[in-house]
């Protein structure tokens, strides 16, 4: 079973797909994602922060906070298990 999720940050879709092996715990984050694309974060959060990178290799301020908020639910206790 193939189906497909919009993920937070509306770059493209992301391609989910059924396997016979049992679910993981992280499983449970589609369903998170799902709820931050329903109610808007990604956007609220963007609006909300006063400030840019000037580097065109930089990675925006919302998409780090929204991916620290993430893996933080999903068990991590430091900024360095992120990653």
């Amino acid at each position: 079973m193939r189906t497909f999720c919009n993920p937070v940050f509306p770059a493209r879709q992301v391609n989910l797909a059924a396997t016979p092996k049992p679910i993981t715990p992280f499983g449970g984050l589609v369903s998170l994602i799902a709820f931050f694309d329903k109610i808007g974060l990604a956007g609220r959060i963007s609006e909300m922060i006063p400030f840019a990178y000037s580097s065109p290799n930089s990675i925006p301020p919302a998409k780090t906070l929204v991916a620290f908020m993430i893996s933080v639910v999903a068990g991590a206790r430091r900024l360095a298990h992120t990653d």
